[in-house]
């Protein structure tokens, strides 16, 4: 433009062969009661010392028999640039849920609650609390297919009330190796898991991480499909996939469930 030159960009586009296989079948369409899950995230960096205490809380709070289906654990790495799963995009979603310290915890993509030395205890009692004071109105099905570079998502919703809902999601990726800071927590965190690798229905530049819209009512299904492409250091057998929907509570919106998927699974 009048002899200017813009930056040199890259475009990456997705292959659309990669199949996509079918929704699962719904065993039982006349049901509107659905099973929920809390949506935890957890801002987080290898240059973070205090984080590997959240790490070890949260891997005891996994443990725990009567919470193991009642949640989606997501980690997203915005502390340290130089972290090989930084996620600059998510850089508006943290100051959009008032990160200011690290670790910081968020439920149901609600205020941020920042712990340093988390009781577990203490954790629990949150949870448990976020878990009643909350219901779903929406179930979801999902599948998800990966290949180098790419990975392609269909997405079931099925409503329990008349009203908008908005879907989302995350890529996920496991077995990521990369040196964590620590200050003193017990164990090894070198292994980094649940890390988000690229989102999906999300704007990152408006600060709208909570989904494409929908408007059903109750008793209705829709599909969505979403696409994923990621960088070569990304290994697609390590990814999975987290798959939510919102809900308008008050004057915001919030996570009301959500699941997730592996590659090749339903």
């Amino acid at each position: 433009y009048k002899a200017q030159l813009s930056n040199k960009i890259t475009i990456s586009a997705l292959s659309k062969a990669l199949p996509l296989p079918g929704l699962p079948e719904d065993s039982d369409p006349m049901n509107i009661n659905f099973h929920r899950r809390i949506l935890i995230t957890q801002f987080t960096g290898t240059g973070c010392g205090y984080c590997p205490y959240v790490i070890s809380m949260l891997r005891s709070f996994a443990q725990i028999e009567s919470y193991k289906d009642l949640f989606v654990l997501a980690a997203v790495h915005t502390y340290n640039s130089d972290d090989p799963m930084y996620m600059a995009e998510c850089q508006s979603f943290a100051s959009l849920l008032g990160v200011g310290s690290y670790p910081t915890l968020s439920l149901d993509m609600r205020a941020a609650t920042a712990i340093t030395n988390p009781s577990l205890t203490a954790f629990e009692k949150l949870f448990v609390g976020e878990y009643n004071n909350y219901v779903t109105n929406a179930g979801l099905s999902a599948s998800l297919v990966t290949d180098a570079g790419q990975a392609a998502l269909k997405v079931g919703v099925k409503a329990g009330a008349n009203g908008k809902y908005r879907v989302g999601a995350w890529l996920l990726e496991d077995n990521i190796e990369a040196q964590q800071s620590n200050y003193g927590a017990s164990g090894s965190f070198n292994i980094h898991n649940n890390a988000v690798r690229a989102l999906a229905g999300c704007n990152s530049a408006n600060k709208d991480f909570y989904g494409t819209e929908l408007e059903l009512s109750a008793g209705a299904t829709a599909s969505l499909d979403f696409a994923f492409g990621f960088d070569s250091d990304v290994k697609p057998e390590n990814c999975h996939a987290a798959v939510y929907v919102c809900e308008k509570i008050g004057t915001g919106w919030m996570v009301t469930n959500v699941i997730d998927v592996h590659p090749g699974e339903s």
